[in-house]
């Protein structure tokens, strides 16, 4: 199946609750942002830490090709420090294969999260931040638990 990975390709590898996200290039590496290393390309297997990957394919024209080897290389020459909220690994992806930098993981976090703690505040729970983190943790993982893939390399 690993043949099957195209330039373009998201790449998606759980990572506890959340999914670790990179961009297949054209030389068939991989690059991804983590922590303590910032952006970098990797092989596959790198990449992969032997555990399923699971893949959305891009049908990226020449145009949006090019533009994404542009974006990739300012990215990796800006060096960049991994940051959870504002430049993680999925905004990276994101803002290389589209333009913009995104994180439905974020984002669906800070909604389920944020939504969790105001209700219970609202209730008098004196627990109301543990309320908020717990809906930070449901949010992220139902969000993975739903995304649809095209394929999975096991």
């Amino acid at each position: 199946m690993k043949e099957k990975l195209k330039f373009g390709d998201l790449l998606y590898r759980s990572k506890g609750l959340v999914e670790h996200v990179g961009v297949v290039m054209k030389n068939g590496q991989v690059l991804h942002n983590t922590p303590g290393v910032g952006p970098a390309l990797t092989s596959y297997e790198e990449y992969s830490d032997g555990k399923a990957v699971k893949v959305v394919s891009s049908e990226l024209t020449p145009q949006q090709q090019q533009s994404l080897v542009v974006r990739a290389l300012q990215i990796v020459n800006e060096a960049r420090e991994y940051k959870l909220i504002s430049f993680n690994c999925e905004q990276m992806a994101t803002k290389v294969l589209y333009g913009v930098a995104s994180s439905e993981q974020v984002r669906s976090a800070v909604l389920v999260g944020g939504t969790t703690a105001v209700v219970a505040k609202a209730l008098n729970s004196r627990y109301w931040w543990a309320y908020g983190l717990a809906g930070l943790a449901i949010g992220c993982a139902a969000l993975n638990a739903n995304r649809k893939y095209d394929y999975v390399i096991d």
